[in-house]
């Protein structure tokens, strides 16, 4: 099973070269904040848990990364997975 930190830190390498190859695709700068709050979150950098509520990434890859690049798309289901499992922990 792949860890959360590892699952985080590759949904973001591949949001970032995404991005990369298609800056039109500015809801992947949400997606990668949001997916950098996340990594700091799980690996201690910080502590504030309540930008949980407010995480979008799965709403965001159905709507805009899904018809775009659907592997990524899939990779982000499974972060929102993992947001909705951590915000059942507070």
């Amino acid at each position: 099973m792949t860890s959360r930190i590892d699952l985080f830190d590759k949904a973001l390498t591949s949001s970032r070269e995404a991005l990369a190859k298609a800056p039109y695709m500015f809801p992947l700068a949400t997606v990668i904040d949001q997916l950098q709050y996340l990594l700091d979150l799980e690996v201690g950098k910080t502590l504030d848990r309540t930008g949980l509520d407010t995480i979008s990434i799965g709403q965001i890859a159905a709507r805009d990364i899904e018809n775009f690049d659907s592997e990524l798309a899939d990779l982000l289901h499974e972060v929102s997975a993992q947001v909705r499992e951590m915000a059942g922990q507070l």
